[in-house]
């Protein structure tokens, strides 16, 4: 195989691995900014959680009170 034909291969693959790497960090990226994104949504539902569970348990128990004093 002539020296020239064997620098083109090298350069052609060099430029897929490169292609690869890039397709690579792109899809790293994107991958990172959707935990980002989950993250902060836990920490917002953790939040309302501790807000909405007291306000449920208050309302079944008065419901439970007020059906005990109906019978």
């Amino acid at each position: 195989m002539p020296r020239f034909r064997r620098v083109s291969i090298q350069r052609e693959h060099f430029e897929l691995a490169r292609t690869q790497y890039d397709r690579a960090s792109a899809i790293n990226d994107r991958a990172e900014r959707i935990q980002a994104k989950s993250d902060a949504l836990m920490d917002r539902s953790g939040k309302v959680f501790q807000f909405v569970i007291p306000i449920l348990v208050v309302l079944v128990a008065a419901a439970g009170w007020m059906l005990f004093r109906i019978m």
